[in-house]
């Protein structure tokens, strides 16, 4: 009875040698998925920091492009309150010098209408006094000839 036992031992035997290689091979994969698996995560770890990393150097140009943005709406905003205040300014001393010239010509038109006014009194008088002539002369040569 022995021999059957050594014979039905020895198919558990090759089973369990099978199945210790197949344990063994399973270990050895293991060991390489595990293996695979590290190196994946580091690799993925890597990335994740660079993505990371990255994000924050966009974060920190958004914030100096949002920095010099700023600066220069705020030029631009005190250019065009410098540009107003020169316009407001120009047409300020456009008014002054409007009113000035027109307070001048006016001043103008009243001194040529004076001046044009002591002329037609000027000429009334002498055609007054060449009337007073002309009628004493008539007066005269009308005297003379009844004479």
């Amino acid at each position: 009875m022995m021999a059957a036992v050594s014979v039905a031992l020895s198919p558990v035997q090759a089973n369990c040698a099978s199945a210790r290689e197949a344990l063994a091979e399973l270990a050895a994969s293991r060991e390489d998925l595990e293996q695979f698996l590290a190196e994946v995560l580091g690799h993925l770890e890597s990335l994740w920091g660079q993505l990371e990393e990255r994000q924050n150097e966009l974060a920190s140009q958004r914030q100096r492009l949002e920095s010099v943005s700023h600066r220069r709406s705020e030029e631009l905003n005190g250019r065009s309150e410098e540009t107003g205040r020169r316009k407001r300014a120009k047409r300020n001393e456009l008014r002054r010098g409007i009113a000035a010239a027109t307070a001048e010509f006016a001043e103008a038109m009243v001194h040529q209408r004076l001046q044009m006014a002591e002329e037609r009194a000027r000429w009334h008088e002498e055609l007054t006094q060449m009337r007073r002539l002309l009628e004493t002369l008539a007066g005269r040569h009308t005297n003379s000839s009844t004479k």
